[in-house]
């Protein structure tokens, strides 16, 4: 369709750059690793300071990787990562919950698929997965889930309407996301729960030349019951990931009421609605958390 043969046409003018973004940090988390390799005896002794009882040094190790692995570097359990449950969903369900937007690679020319999934002779990034994942070593760059920018008018504003506010409604309702006008991130939480707050993180721009490539303005949409006849989807906010921000891993709190005063119910299903990101051709996204309570 139209659409399909103008992603083709705007990535073939920019493959080199696509690529170099892809395997720039692809080469950066190999060098991560290979650090982290490299410190981790020092690490370990840090840990036990002197003076501890073996007891005291084995209760400060554990300590350290609960908080770090369990919690993830924000001390709060993630309930959109798989590891935690969490799932991802590719396809939409009728016209309310819109699927999860297709990876970069498979917008691509049928021989650039070819070449990158079955030859390993390109690489485009990674898959959504890799949003939900936990990046090891700590310390590395991270994976990043890579797909086509959103479409976007010559005013800069979408074309539609997608996941908009409905009139008389308490919630949202968002179509499928066939057209290409906001790109959709939708998970399955591991946990019916009460959304309280979901992360977004991207390398610092000391760290990366292609800082452009960062989501900007984005909508969360939860939908509480969506085996029931009519999903109901509810706005818990509209934000800006700030990529000058003091710290890459942003916090964003979720509404917590409806417009009535009425609190939210917990929430069965996320999704990360992206308007736009901050100029370049595609998009990553490292990581995606989504916190909250399930009592």
């Amino acid at each position: 369709d139209t659409i399909s043969k103008k992603m083709s046409s705007a990535f073939s003018k920019n493959e080199s750059r696509v690529m170099k973004i892809a395997m720039d940090n692809h080469e950066l988390n190999e060098q991560e690793e290979e650090d982290e390799d490299e410190d981790a005896a020092i690490d370990t002794e840090a840990e036990v300071e002197v003076g501890m009882t073996r007891n005291e040094a084995i209760s400060k190790i554990l300590n350290t990787f609960d908080v770090e692995y369990a919690g993830d570097r924000t001390g709060q359990v993630d309930y959109a990562s798989i590891r935690s449950g969490g799932k991802i969903i590719y396809e939409s369900r009728g016209t309310e919950l819109p699927g999860t937007t297709q990876e970069l690679v498979d917008t691509l020319p049928i021989i650039n698929r070819i070449m990158s999934k079955t030859l390993n002779l390109r690489f485009y990034g990674h898959g959504p997965e890799a949003a939900l994942s936990v990046t090891h070593p700590r310390d590395a760059l991270g994976q990043c889930w890579a797909f086509v920018v959103p479409l976007l008018s010559k005013d800069g504003e979408n074309n539609n309407d997608t996941c908009g506010v409905e009139s008389g409604s308490n919630g949202r309702s968002c179509g499928s996301n066939s057209g290409g006008d906001i790109a959709t991130l939708t998970v399955k939480l591991a946990k019916p729960l009460r959304v309280e707050s979901v992360v977004i993180e991207h390398p610092p721009k000391e760290l990366t030349p292609h800082f452009d490539t960062a989501i900007r303005d984005f909508r969360v949409i939860g939908y509480d019951d969506i085996n029931s006849r009519f999903a109901t989807a509810y706005d818990l906010g509209s934000f800006t990931y700030d990529i000058d921000g003091l710290q890459s891993l942003q916090e964003f709190k979720m509404q917590q009421v409806d417009d009535d005063g009425t609190d939210l119910p917990k929430m069965e299903y996320i999704v990360l609605a992206i308007d736009r990101n901050w100029g370049s051709e595609i998009s990553c996204l490292y990581r995606f958390r989504v916190h909250g309570a399930v009592e």
